[in-house]
């Protein structure tokens, strides 16, 4: 009894696209437990803060000293102004599969039916290998001027 190659390919393109989504949602809360502190909102101050909810972040706040001819500025600036705030994602992944087609193309609409293990053939006899690769789409060009303007380094 096999599986079909076309639902194995689908489950590893949702795996992988799951994989991007945790690391983007891992790069944010990096992000913000670096430059947030949370807080009780102001209005539960006087309570205890009962669900996550009931919090708001507040920015870390550095005093930068700016010398000057005429006397010393400080600038309190938030931390996250100077933190590099771009996403991380999957770039490119390459997955290699070695299987055993277990049914003709034909049988399942044209899919074929796989099995990753052989219990009749103890070699590697009807071993086959494909390699599935998962590129990043390339950002329009206009949504790319708009995040490089909007995301500079100071």
């Amino acid at each position: 009894m096999g599986i079909l190659l076309s639902t194995v390919i689908r489950n590893i393109g949702i795996a992988v696209q799951n994989a991007n989504r945790m690391i983007e949602i891992a790069a944010k809360e990096s992000y913000f437990a670096g430059g947030y502190v949370k807080r009780p909102k102001p209005e539960a101050e006087t309570a205890q803060p009962q669900t996550k909810y009931d919090r708001e972040y507040s920015p870390v706040m550095y005093t930068i000293h700016m010398p000057g001819t005429e006397k010393e500025k400080h600038l309190r600036v938030p931390v996250t102004a100077l933190i590099h705030n771009t996403s991380l994602q999957l770039e490119q992944v390459e997955i290699k599969l070695k299987f055993y087609i277990t049914e003709e193309t034909g049988k399942n609409n044209g899919d074929m039916s796989i099995s990753f293990s052989n219990k009749n053939s103890k070699d590697l006899q009807g071993l086959s290998e494909m390699t599935l690769h998962f590129n990043n789409a390339q950002t329009p060009e206009g949504v790319a001027r708009v995040n490089n303007r909007h995301v500079q380094t100071l």
